[in-house]
């Protein structure tokens, strides 16, 4: 069995500011925002991002991999692509058995 902890869940926001607002009224730090998409942790580092209605990214919970040799393994099993992003983390997207997105990322950065 392979440990990934929850990293965050994705969300479509109707109104980035406003959901923004809502999210940091609830204890969550905004830690990125582009035009397309925002993200906000919590202080133990869970995160929610918001996406704009139509964007490339799916509605979808995110994984995370304790190392890219990890996520790699998991990309082959389920049929996914290792994708770079522009904050410097890398991820894939597969689905689960009902087919709902999930992803799994990693963030370089973070390596030991």
């Amino acid at each position: 069995m392979i440990d990934l902890p929850l990293d965050h869940i994705a969300v479509v926001s109707q109104d980035m500011d406003a959901d923004v607002g809502f999210y940091s009224h609830l204890g969550f730090t905004l830690e990125t925002r582009y035009g397309d998409w925002a993200m906000l942790r919590d202080p133990s580092g869970r995160g929610i991002a918001l996406l704009t209605p139509g964007g490339k990214h799916p509605p979808h919970i995110a994984l995370r991999a304790p190392s890219r040799e990890v996520l790699e393994a998991l990309a082959r099993e389920h049929n996914g692509r290792v994708n770079g992003h522009r904050d410097g983390s890398v991820s894939a997207y597969v689905r689960d058995a009902s087919g709902n997105a999930l992803e799994i990322v990693f963030y370089p950065d973070e390596e030991k």
